[in-house]
C-alpha cells in the first residue's frame, strides 16, 4: 500500500480545520449569526430611522444606505477576528491545541486553515448583515469583484494574527492580561430604571480597593 504524500496529507488537514471550523459555527449559530443580525437591526432602526430623519441625506445617499456598508463591513471585521481568538484559546482551554501542535502540520498550515475559518464566519455574518440591510434600504452595488475582493482581502488580514505589528492604528493585545468585572445588576426596579454593583479584579484591577467598586444604573425602555 502506498504512502501518502506530504502535501496530501497537509491538505486533509487544513481540510479537518476548515470543516471543525464551520461545524463550530454552525453548531453555536445561536451565538455566531444571530447575535450579528439582532446588533445590526437594532443599529438600523436606532440610528438609520429615529436619527437618520433628523440627519438627511449624506453625500446623495440616503442616511441607512450611508452606514449600511460600515455596518456590514464592521460585523466582518469583528466575527472574523473573534473567530479566531475564540478557536484557538478554545483549544487552549480545552487541552487539545497540544495535539494540533505535534501534528505532521507546519505552522503556516495550522494558521492559514483559522484563517480560514475566520474568513468564513465573517463572510457569513457579512451575508446575513447584508440580508437584514436589505429589510431597512435598497443597496447597489456597482463593482462586485472590487467589494468582494475588498471584504475578503479585510477578514483576511484581521483574521491572521500572526504578525499583529503589521496592523496599523489598532492595538492588538493578548488575553494574558484581561479585564475581568463580576457584580450583580437587576433591572426594572423603579419605572424602568434598575441598578447594581459591579467588583474590578484581577491584572487591570486598580491599587485602591475601593476604587474597584462601581455603582451602575440601567434604563430599560418599551418601544410600541
Amino acid at each position: 500500500m502506498s504512502t501518502p504524500s506530504r502535501a496530501r496529507t497537509e491538505w486533509v488537514g487544513f481540510q479537518t480545520i476548515i470543516i471543525r471550523e464551520f461545524n463550530r459555527i454552525a453548531r453555536i449559530w445561536g451565538q455566531t449569526l444571530v447575535p450579528p443580525a439582532v446588533t445590526a437591526t437594532l443599529y438600523f432602526i436606532i440610528f438609520g430611522s429615529l436619527i437618520g430623519r433628523r440627519v438627511g441625506s449624506v453625500g446623495g445617499f440616503d442616511y441607512m444606505q450611508y452606514i449600511a456598508p460600515g455596518l456590514i463591513m464592521m460585523t466582518v471585521i469583528t466575527n472574523s477576528y473573534a473567530n479566531v481568538v475564540s478557536s484557538f484559546f478554545g483549544a487552549k482551554f480545552g487541552k487539545h491545541i497540544e495535539e494540533l501542535l505535534v501534528s505532521p502540520l507546519p505552522n503556516w498550515l495550522i494558521i492559514s486553515g483559522y484563517i480560514g475559518g475566520g474568513v468564513l464566519r465573517g463572510l457569513l455574518v457579512g451575508s446575513v448583515v447584508t440580508l437584514v440591510a436589505l429589510f431597512f434600504t435598497h443597496l447597489t452595488i456597482h463593482n462586485f469583484f472590487a467589494t468582494f475582493s475588498a471584504v475578503l482581502l479585510t477578514s483576511v488580514a484581521v483574521s491572521d494574527l500572526e504578525h499583529p505589528e503589521s496592523h496599523q492604528g489598532l492595538a492588538f493585545r493578548g488575553m494574558q492580561h484581561p479585564y475581568i468585572e463580576s457584580g450583580l445588576r437587576i433591572d426594572g426596579l423603579f419605572m424602568g430604571l434598575g441598578a447594581g454593583v459591579f467588583y474590578r479584579y484581577g491584572p487591570n484591577a486598580l491599587p485602591d480597593q475601593a476604587e474597584n467598586f462601581v455603582f451602575k444604573v440601567s434604563a430599560t425602555f418599551h418601544l410600541e
